[in-house]
Order: structure tokens, then C-alpha cells, then sequence
């Protein structure tokens, strides 16, 4: 590692605030990785955005039979106002090229999508010292999305000085990616849409519920992104009330209940079923989408030496809990478990910037997606950009934060 890239990192606020104000992990320089692989991970985005909208649509998503307690919390706090208000999708689908070169899904986040802005600034950075760098456009089109949400909730609404909120369970240098969050939010003011970032709490003392609108500290909400309130232990009996009024008010929420339900994993095998998939997609679009699922199985069905060739994935978003070994502690609870089979990806050559040499690496592609639709009108369906994770061969998890890998970037050719 070179002084002068470890200060590009602390120039470009790489910083992880949450553990020591070092520089967060990522590669010493891009990966080559297939650009046609990307354009139709792109491509997939935009099928990907219609499967979650209109699985969202049907009633059937929320009368399932299961005991997973995070589904049934969230059924609890869905909408129940007949208003309609515009529906707004912002998802990132994570991808790894297997050996025979398909995209394999992993798995898809619908709430705290992290890294939208803080990878583009690896990007700027590698392309500093490298030629030919790819910099997707992921911030501006996140901008671009929240700008039409907010045009269309003041068409709809007839209501002129708006605000958004980041909802958060802390506002502090302490919070994780911090400034991810704070340079979304300096974007944003660029385009005239002011963003506060708050706490349930902070809602609790200054915000009010009038009929249908959300006012906080006197203005009204269009918008109130959530990069906390992924898990089940993230909500007490406060929290949910809270979250419920927010849902049935008029503002936007990013992920809605409707939206955080379908990106549960147990919606991965959901998903698998050609005949759950015939209710949201055309042939053709199916025949597109269906070779890049996952292989799946129920803990029901598990057998002596499944450790070999699946892994044992958490149910819930969220929680990522992934298990390799002794799936027989875990396979009594079917309805928070299931079967993924382990995907034998292709290796990039990188290096951790940490490190002095390059190893075989697995990157994991993370492709955006934007969907805005107001009674039945298709304002946005589009991918926003993408990110890129790497992890080391033999690791299991590509977590940034939690250091189980890094960001990375890619070349454009």
C-alpha cells in the first residue's frame, strides 16, 4: 500500500466512522471483469423492477402462511389507505458470473442500499491512476429519481414546500457510512430537494400526522428513505406505530412495507416458481430472467452432505446469516432457513490495497434498478448504475463494513 493511495482514500472520505476512522476495504486497483456481463445485468434490472412491482401489486404476497417473524411484522404495518400514491422502486441485484458465464443472482436489497455514492468516489479514485476506469452514473440517477418522485408527489398532492427525510437509527459521525449518507444528501440540495437526516425519535418530538399528511418540523415529507429498519430486532412497539403512520401518510417511503416484503430472501424462492412467475412476467420475459436465479431447497428436504454443495441462507433481509456446516442445528426451523446452492463463480486477480500482491478474487456485481409509477402510469424503469464487491476466494460473505471483503471497480474495456 502506498501513502499517496491510502491519502486519496482519507481525501475522498473512504473512511469507515464506525470502527477507527480508517479507510474503508477496497482493491488496490480495478478487476477485469466482462463488460457484456454488465450491460445485461443492466438489462435484467429493468425485467427484475416489473417482477418486484407487480408482486407488490398482488394481494396474495401478503397472505402467505408462514412464521417468519420479520413477514409478519411487515404485513402488520403495510398500507391500509385506499389513497393511492405514487409507488417507487429502488433495489440493487446482486450478481456472481459463474464458470459456464451465466449471472447467477445472490440475492436482492431493497432497504439501506449502501455504497450507491460511495463507490462511485473508488471509481474517481482508480481513475486517477488507471486508464479506461468504468464510472457509472449511479448518484445522478439516484438524484434524478428522488427529483420526479418529488415532482410528482406536488402534482399529486398540490402541496409546494416539501422535505425528505433519511431515517436512521443514528445521525452521528457514528453512523454507518456516514458519508455516503451526508454527500447523497449535499446532491440532493444541488437539485433543490432538501433532505434531513432523523431518528424515529426525531419524528417522534417533531413530527404530526394531519389527515394525510406527514409534516415534520413544519414542512411536509414527500420522501423518507430508510438505511435502518432492516431487521426484526431494529423495531419495538414504538417504531412500529411509527412506521405505520408514515406508510398510510401521503409521503414516499424507499423501501415501502410492500417493497421491503417482496426483497425478503424467502421472495428468492418465491420467485423460482414458473408459475408464481406467469402471474408478473410475459414468456419472453421469463425465458430472460429465469436461468440467473439461484438453485434452491427447503431445510425440509435437506439430506446427509448437503453442506458440499449448499449453503444455509437467513430467510429475512437483513439479517444475511450465512451457514456452512452443521445445517442439522438449523434445519428444525424450515420457515427461517432455506437451501442455496453454492454458485462456482469465476475468479478476478486484485489485491486488498492493504496488500502487496494479487490473488484470485470473486467479484460480486450489484446492479441498481429505478421504478416510479403513479396510477398505473410508468414514469421510470431503468437501471441506475452499479457496484462493485470483491472478496476473497475462499470467503464465504463479501460484507464491506463488517471487512468480510471490499469495493471495487472495474474497467470499461
Amino acid at each position: 500500500m502506498s501513502d499517496h493511495f491510502k491519502d486519496l482514500l482519507y481525501a475522498g472520505t473512504l473512511i469507515n466512522t464506525t470502527d477507527g476512522f480508517v479507510p474503508i476495504n477496497v482493491t488496490g486497483h480495478p478487476s477485469k471483469f466482462p463488460v457484456d456481463k454488465v450491460l445485461q445485468a443492466q438489462e435484467l434490472q429493468k425485467i427484475m423492477n416489473v417482477l418486484l412491482y407487480r408482486a407488490m401489486m398482488d394481494q396474495n404476497t401478503y397472505e402467505m402462511d408462514t412464521k417468519d417473524e420479520m413477514y409478519n411484522m411487515l404485513v402488520k404495518m403495510k398500507r391500509t389507505s385506499r389513497k393511492t400514491k405514487p409507488t417507487l422502486i429502488y433495489t440493487r441485484t446482486d450478481y456472481l458470473l459463474d464458470k459456464a458465464h451465466i449471472l447467477k443472482q445472490v440475492e436482492i436489497n431493497t432497504i439501506a442500499v449502501s455504497f450507491v455514492e460511495l463507490n462511485t468516489r473508488l471509481n474517481q479514485i482508480h481513475a486517477t491512476l488507471h486508464e479506461n476506469v468504468w464510472l457509472p452514473e449511479n448518484v445522478p440517477k439516484f438524484v434524478e429519481m428522488v427529483a420526479l418522485t418529488r415532482n410528482t408527489f406536488i402534482r399529486v398532492n398540490d402541496y409546494s414546500d416539501v422535505i425528505a427525510l433519511l431515517l436512521d437509527d443514528n445521525t452521528g459521525i457514528q453512523s454507518k457510512n456516514f458519508f455516503e449518507k451526508k454527500n447523497l444528501m449535499f446532491e440532493l440540495k444541488k437539485k433543490g430537494v432538501t433532505m434531513l437526516h432523523v431518528t424515529m425519535q426525531d419524528i417522534e418530538k417533531n413530527g404530526k400526522f394531519e389527515n394525510d399528511r406527514f409534516i415534520y418540523a413544519g414542512q411536509s415529507v414527500f420522501f423518507v428513505y430508510l438505511r435502518h429498519f432492516y431487521n426484526y430486532d431494529h423495531y419495538d412497539n414504538c417504531t412500529m406505530h411509527l412506521r405505520t403512520q408514515i406508510e398510510n401518510s401521503d409521503a414516499i417511503t424507499l423501501p415501502s412495507i410492500e417493497l421491503q416484503i417482496v426483497g425478503l430472501k424467502m421472495f428468492q424462492v418465491v420467485f423460482k416458481n414458473k408459475d408464481v412467475l406467469k402471474k408478473y412476467l410475459s414468456d419472453t420475459q421469463i425465458s430472460t430472467i429465469y436461468e440467473h436465479f439461484g438453485d434452491f431447497k427447503s431445510a425440509k428436504d435437506y439430506e446427509t452432505g448437503d453442506e458440499k454443495i449448499y449453503f444455509l441462507k437467513c430467510m429475512r433481509e437483513g439479517g444475511n446469516t450465512i451457514i456452512t456446516e452443521n445445517f442439522k442445528d438449523y434445519i428444525a426451523e424450515p420457515d427461517r432457513y432455506f437451501l442455496m446452492k453454492k454458485i462456482d463463480s469465476i475468479t478476478v486477480r486484485n489485491r486488498f490495497y492493504t496488500e502487496n500482491e494479487d490473488s484470485d478474487m470473486i467479484l460480486e456485481l450489484g446492479v441498481l434498478g429505478a421504478f416510479v409509477e403513479y396510477d398505473g402510469d410508468i414514469l421510470l424503469d431503468e437501471h441506475s448504475g452499479f457496484i462493485c464487491r470483491i472478496k476473497k476466494k475462499e470467503s464465504i460473505e463479501c460484507g464491506v463494513t463488517c471487512n468480510y471483503g471490499g469495493l471495487d471497480t472495474i474497467y470499461k474495456n
